[in-house]
């Protein structure tokens, strides 16, 4: 119930925005929106979501891109700690812990694009946001080199 009141009250702030000067959504909203995404179990709500979520990093300055990218760097990516740990205990033989250690080594980033790239025009959504991302990453090379 909470997750449908979740949606509800990001789809009318949503709506808030559109009227009030278009205003874009920060590089936060978009990953609270994405933690949001990842947990939802309802194919509807996921399918909105992923939407306003592509529209909004849409509306992103290129500033704003770059911090989105370093956001989901750093919250979307394999837990070490956790898999560290796995690694440690795991007891080859024991299939329970080879499926919990499969689940550690695969990033949550995995699942928001699978889920992104489900809406319409989602895959040239998320190729434009490859090409921001490989942007950054160039101009982040020359800038270490200069």
């Amino acid at each position: 119930m909470s997750e449908h009141l979740n949606f509800l009250n990001s789809f009318i702030q949503r709506i808030g925005r559109a009227q009030a000067d278009k205003k874009s959504a920060s590089p936060e909203e978009i990953i609270d929106q994405c933690h949001q995404l990842v947990s939802k179990n309802s194919e509807a709500t996921s399918f909105s979501l992923a939407t306003i979520i592509l529209e909004d990093f849409s509306t992103l300055k290129e500033n704003q891109k770059k911090e989105f990218f370093l956001r989901l760097l750093d919250q979307f990516s394999v837990d070490r700690s956790k898999l560290k740990q796995a690694i440690s205990t795991l007891n080859i033989s024991d299939e329970k812990q080879l499926r919990t250690l499969h689940n550690l080594t695969e990033p949550k980033s995995q699942e928001l694009l699978r889920r992104l790239n489900q809406v319409p025009n989602g895959t040239a959504v998320l190729l434009k946001m490859r090409e921001s991302l490989f942007f950054f990453k160039q101009k982040t090379a020359y800038e270490i080199s200069t």
